[in-house]
């Protein structure tokens, strides 16, 4: 095995996770261990002979190492490590709390719980749209990002902004930010 993708996910498992690797078979047996100072044995699937998948499960705040078994029993030797971080991430505030609806607004995102993974994410929704975008790190209490850009809805847009630490599991506690249209005014002089 080579990598798993994400990395890293919730306390509360159900994370969508690839496992790369090579010389994967379809036995209709696969498991995949999560192990720590406990052990959790998930179900695999049988993507190609590189990838298989699995869902993570409920774990402990850990890191933990990650093997596969094609029969079940006898497990790779040599794992991926996989980072189960505390599902309890708060989105408090943004600021700054609106911009422009070309986007470009540089957003620093308030809460509690951030861990930096490599893998933070800020989803900006309107209930009909939601946009993407790469979040940085900042502390266990601020990650940064750049709204996107809403243009191609009205003029004004209401989102709702949350914050994913793997890219797929989103908070559901978030705070809104209003895009507004860019006014333009034009000056006409004349010279008489």
């Amino acid at each position: 095995m080579s990598q798993i993708i994400p990395a890293q996910g919730p306390t509360t498992g159900n994370t969508h996770v690839t496992i790369v690797g090579t010389k994967f078979v379809d036995t209709g047996e696969i498991t995949v261990l999560f192990a720590n100072t406990t052990d959790s044995i998930v179900s695999g699937s049988f993507s190609s002979p590189s990838v298989i998948t699995c869902i993570s499960p409920p774990f402990e705040v850990a890191l933990t190492t990650v093997r596969v078994a094609l029969n079940g029993q006898q497990y790779t030797t040599s794992p991926v490590t996989y980072l189960f971080y505390d599902s309890a991430i708060v989105v408090q505030s943004l600021s700054p709390a609106s911009g422009p609806i070309t986007g470009g607004t540089q957003e620093t995102i308030t809460g509690s719980g951030f861990v930096d993974t490599g893998n933070i994410y800020a989803r900006f929704s309107n209930g009909t749209d939601s946009l993407v975008v790469a979040a940085t790190f900042v502390d266990s209490n601020h990650v940064a990002c750049i709204t996107p850009d809403f243009s191609q809805n009205v003029s004004t847009v209401v989102t709702t902004v949350e914050v994913a630490l793997n890219g797929q599991q989103f908070t559901d506690n978030g705070q809104q930010f209003y895009y507004y249209g860019m006014l333009v005014r034009y000056l006409s002089y004349s010279w008489n």
